[in-house]
């Protein structure tokens, strides 16, 4: 079972739920109230193993197998049910380890890409060209794609 993925269904065949609750509720402090959201309430922060995008990871043994699952999405689908196919949580509060269901709300990757990414909804670029498909190159960096202004780069080109 990948990390990232998995369903309370599958991880049942592992461990008792009761079990994962537990764990979930020993794993975890109350945290401050979200800077950007505060009407959602204190985030419920995770206290084990962090990943190194910053999530938090339940380890989960039943010998002879061992897997690892992301806290956030377990904590949602032992509260609110099963996450559906093909959808990410995103963290409303904007905390990454935070594993507060109220916090959660499924939606497609390229929403949560978009609400994680200010820049995805400036629609012109810092000299104030539009981000038009005639004036917009996408490339791929170090966090998915970026765009940039054509008449930016034949501005620069020129000196």
């Amino acid at each position: 079972m990948p990390m990232h993925g998995g369903h309370l269904r599958d991880w049942e065949e592992w461990i008792k739920p009761k079990s994962l609750k537990q764990r979930l509720a020993e794993k975890t402090i109350t945290g401050s109230l979200p800077p950007t959201k505060p009407e959602l309430g204190p985030c419920l922060l995770w206290t084990g193993h962090i990943s190194q995008s910053g999530y938090g990871v339940v380890s989960i043994r039943h010998e002879p197998f061992k897997s690892k699952v992301l806290a956030h999405r377990m904590a949602y689908e032992l509260s609110k049910g099963e996450i559906p196919d093909g959808l990410d949580i995103d963290h409303l509060c904007g905390v990454k380890h935070c594993v507060n269901p109220a916090h959660m709300e499924p939606v497609t990757r390229r929403e949560n890409f978009r609400r994680a990414n200010t820049n995805a909804d400036k629609t012109h670029c810092p000299s104030g060209h539009p981000y038009s498909p005639e004036n917009t190159w996408l490339k791929k960096g170090p966090y998915g794609l970026q765009r940039l202004c054509k008449e930016c780069a034949k501005v620069k080109e020129k000196r």
